[in-house]
Order: C-alpha cells, then sequence, then structure tokens
C-alpha cells in the first residue's frame, strides 16, 4: 500500500499548489465626523488606521503517504498602521491531525510591538472526547474536545468544548470553558437554530461570554436568506449596540465563491454611529471600510432616524443599480448553461435512441400482427392542452415535438418496454429518474421546472382498439392493462388507482 502511495505521490504534489487555501482581510477605518457635523467647522474624512492580514494554509507533502496522521503549515503576516505609528507581527504554525482524535499544534509568533524576545512558542493539544452520540446522549449528535495549551513546556492552559443539539432536529449548542494556571478563567457558549418560512431562511444565533471578574457579553444575530435570491438581511444586537446589514452578490459569476458587497449601519453607545461596507472575494479576502460620521456625544433621535433613512436609500440604489442585474445576468448565463446542456442530452439521447429503435419497431409490429399492447402516443414533461395534444395526434411521429419545448415525446421509448409474454407496460417508479434518462434514450426537456409538475401521458392501442389516454407522474409506477395481468407492479397500481 506504501508503494502504491508513493507511486501517486509525483502527480499529486503537482496539486498541493492547488490545495493551498489562503485568506486576507483588509481594514481601512474613516473617521467623518467632522464631514457630518453641522455645528463645527467642516473637515474632509481621513483615514485613521489601515490593517492588513494575510494568512494561509499549505499542506505538507507527508500528508499524502498516511491516511491516519495529516499535516499543514499555516503563515500569517499582518500589519497595521495607526496615528502615524506602524505594528507588524507574524506567525507560523504547524498543525498535526491524528486521526480524528487527537490535534497537535507548534506555534511561533514575533511582534515588533512586544519589548521582550520578539519570538513565542507554544504547543497545543486538542483531544476530541467524542464524535458519535453517547449512550447518554440517545440519538442527539454531538461532539466534544479537550484542549491543552502550553507555554514551552509548561501547561498554561486547559479548556474543553461541547457542542450538538438538544434534541433531534433541535437548536445547535455550543458551550466552552478555558482556565488558566494564574486562576483565570472565561466561559462562553451559545445556541441557533435554523427555520423555513414564508420571508425566508431564517437563522437565530444567541451567544454569550463571561469572566471570572464578572464581565459578562451577550449578543444576538438574525439572518435572513431572501427567498429567490442569493442576498441576506441580518439584525444584529449586544449590550449598547445595534447593528443592520445588507449583502448580495455583485458579480454574475455561477460560481458560489462569487464576489460579494455587504452594507451595515451599527448604533453604539462607544463609538456613535458607524456605515460598513465590506467587499468579499471567493468568501476568503474581504476588504473593510468602516466610516465612523457620528461620535457618542452626538447620538439623539433625529440623528439615528436620519442616518437609518440615507443607509436605507444607499442600499436601495446598490440593489438597483449594482445587486438586480447582476442577478439578471447569472440568471442569464444559468439558463444558457441548461440550454446548452439539454442540448447535449438531446443528442445524446438521440443517438441512445438510435440504437433502441429496431427492438421497438418490432415489437410495434408484432403487436399490431397479434393485437397486443401498441403505444400510440406517449408524452413526458409539462404536458399541451387537451386541444394541442388532438392537433399533434394528425402530425408524423417525427414532427410532433419541436426543440425547446417543455415536453418530448417518448413513443418509441415506452415501446421498447413493452412485455410481449403478457402484451403489458410495467415501469418502476424511477424510470424517469433525472440521473437515469439518458441510458433510456430520454432526456429532461425542462429541467427548471419542479417535478411535480412534470407528468407522462400515454395513449395506447390494445387489440386494435383504442384506449382512453392515461396520465401519471413521472415518481409514481406506470402500468397498462393492469386488469388481466399478474404482474405485481400492476396489481399494486390497481390497488393506488
Amino acid at each position: 500500500r506504501s508503494q502504491a502511495k508513493r507511486v501517486l505521490l509525483e502527480g499529486e504534489i503537482e496539486e498541493i499548489e492547488k490545495q493551498a487555501r489562503g485568506s486576507g482581510v483588509t481594514v481601512i477605518s474613516v473617521d467623518a465626523v467632522d464631514f457630518f457635523n453641522p455645528y463645527d467647522e467642516q473637515r474632509w474624512p481621513e483615514i485613521v488606521s489601515y490593517r492588513s492580514m494575510h494568512s494561509f494554509v499549505l499542506p505538507l507533502q507527508g500528508d499524502l503517504l498516511d491516511d491516519s496522521a495529516t499535516s499543514s503549515l499555516h503563515v500569517t503576516v499582518s500589519g497595521a498602521v495607526c496615528q502615524s505609528r506602524g505594528h507588524a507581527s507574524g506567525r507560523c504554525a504547524w498543525v498535526h491531525q491524528i486521526g480524528n482524535w487527537t490535534r497537535l499544534e507548534v506555534e511561533c509568533t514575533g511582534d515588533s510591538a512586544q519589548d521582550s524576545a520578539p519570538l513565542q512558542t507554544q504547543v497545543s493539544v486538542a483531544h476530541e472526547l467524542f464524535k458519535t452520540a453517547r449512550p447518554w446522549l440517545q440519538n442527539k449528535e454531538a461532539t466534544g474536545r479537550i484542549t491543552v495549551g502550553m507555554e514551552g513546556t509548561m501547561p498554561e492552559t486547559l479548556g474543553y468544548e461541547l457542542s450538538g443539539l438538544l434534541w433531534p432536529e433541535g437548536p445547535q449548542m455550543t458551550v466552552g470553558t478555558t482556565f488558566g494556571v494564574d486562576g483565570s478563567w472565561d466561559a462562553e457558549g451559545g445556541i441557533s437554530k435554523r427555520v423555513v418560512t414564508k420571508i425566508g431562511t431564517v437563522t437565530g444565533k444567541l451567544r454569550g461570554q463571561l469572566d471570572e471578574n464578572g464581565h459578562a457579553q451577550a449578543q444576538v444575530e438574525m439572518l435572513n436568506r431572501i427567498p429567490g435570491t442569493r442576498a441576506n438581511m441580518s439584525i444584529h444586537l449586544s449590550q449598547g449596540a445595534f447593528g443592520v446589514a445588507f449583502e448580495a452578490p455583485i458579480s454574475s459569476t455561477l460560481s458560489p465563491y462569487s464576489t460579494r458587497l455587504k452594507l451595515g449601519l451599527d448604533f453604539s453607545l462607544r463609538n456613535g454611529v458607524t456605515f460598513k461596507a465590506v467587499l468579499s472575494r471567493a468568501r476568503a479576502y474581504h476588504f473593510h471600510i468602516p466610516i465612523t460620521i457620528c461620535d457618542p456625544s452626538m447620538l439623539g433621535g433625529a440623528l439615528v432616524m436620519k442616518a437609518f433613512s440615507v443607509y436605507t436609500a444607499i442600499v436601495g440604489f446598490s440593489y438597483a443599480f449594482l445587486f438586480r442585474p447582476a442577478e439578471k445576468k447569472r440568471q442569464l448565463k444559468l439558463a444558457t448553461e441548461r440550454m446548452e446542456q439539454t442540448a447535449a442530452n438531446r443528442e445524446a439521447a438521440a443517438v441512445d435512441l438510435k440504437a433502441m429503435l429496431p427492438r421497438a419497431m418490432a415489437i410495434r409490429r408484432r403487436a399490431q400482427r397479434v393485437g397486443g399492447l401498441e403505444i400510440v402516443c406517449a408524452l413526458f414533461g409539462v404536458l399541451p392542452t387537451e386541444a394541442a395534444r388532438a392537433r399533434l395526434l394528425e402530425l408524423p411521429e417525427k414532427d410532433r415535438v419541436e426543440p425547446g419545448s417543455a415536453f418530448v415525446e417518448v413513443t418509441a421509448q415506452l415501446q421498447h418496454e413493452v412485455v410481449e409474454t403478457d402484451w403489458a407496460l410495467h415501469l418502476n417508479a424511477d424510470f424517469f429518474d433525472i440521473v437515469d434518462l439518458r441510458r433510456r434514450g430520454l432526456y429532461d426537456p425542462c429541467p427548471d421546472t419542479l417535478k411535480h409538475e412534470k407528468k407522462v401521458w400515454i395513449l395506447w392501442k390494445f387489440q386494435d382498439q383504442v384506449m382512453p389516454p392515461k396520465e401519471f407522474e413521472i415518481d409514481a409506477p406506470i402500468c397498462l392493462r393492469p386488469e388481466s395481468c399478474s404482474n405485481a407492479l400492476c396489481s399494486m397500481h390497481t390497488t393506488m388507482s
């Protein structure tokens, strides 16, 4: 096995660079209080601080030789400029994961602002308590974790963390505590729940922290995913602070890692009113611009209403000229991609059908000769009206359906499935499964349509008599001539009818 792993090593090393995960955050803080203050001399907004942090994770080559242990290198470089004073720091950590139970971290950090040794080393070991449910947890999903932090070779902190469901399909709960050798401790916990409502998918989160001095903090956040869009509306509330935010993509790419713009407005008794703009790329790189437009001494009901009104106008303007055009372009690209895929599936199904036609035509000729079951016309997809079906029957079989229609003719495909021993048609409920359509000479003519809106319509003939047409759901078994057929599938369908 090790030799086989080494044979693949050369080719897999080329993939290491693709596996490297990078992220970064850049924050430019702008002070615009004097610009919006009507009582003092107006000054142009100025940049008061600049902070930037970039990091990446690089898998090490040793990971490719052993499935039970993985290693990676974490590198972080950050810098900041505030009030004409610079500050830089770096972090390099080696992380070794042993199975799913133990995680070893060796960290080396450096900070230009520290007067002591520029480099510090810290070792931490995390051990999973359990990954699956314990008997006393019944069927609840839960995980546990113990972490030991070490300064050099001496233990410094001991912490544990528990997370899981309070009850099946209930809210997610997380509780953790960290103890220090100097007697300090802090605890934090959270609970979250996602609910699907008429106004969208709402996610509620409640988090809290407590330390040995009795200092407590709590935050509440509500996030709503707007139905039919990729936009989010969120509200967060904490002690002395309240904020709203709107986030949506501004690029038309079909990738889920598109460029997103987040516009937020925060009200705080400590910082005043702050407008925030966050530009995110690929969910990894973030560019923040917080603009302080009001200090705490200017806070008032009238100013809050004005700020919220201006914020609403900015969001509306951004939605009309940035978010909505990008979403329209994305939907157009998505529709074009689906049309191209449908055309490719149609051509592939035509090739498969060509191989099925000789047997289907032979079954039809024998059915016409002995009075067996003959499929006159069969349609699959979003069915046309009865009047349109009557007009289709007057046309030759090859001219009944045009490319781009929401339905497709499947007459030959169903005739191919007729059983000649008892002249009956038995189709399982998964016959029209989208995954297996191609191998049966079929394709989905309307992939954007919901499954329950697609049906199968069959006009058939038995003993030279045209039988009443039948309509079936695509996820239900299809049986023709069930009254004299001994097949169990036909008996089940008769009972269901």
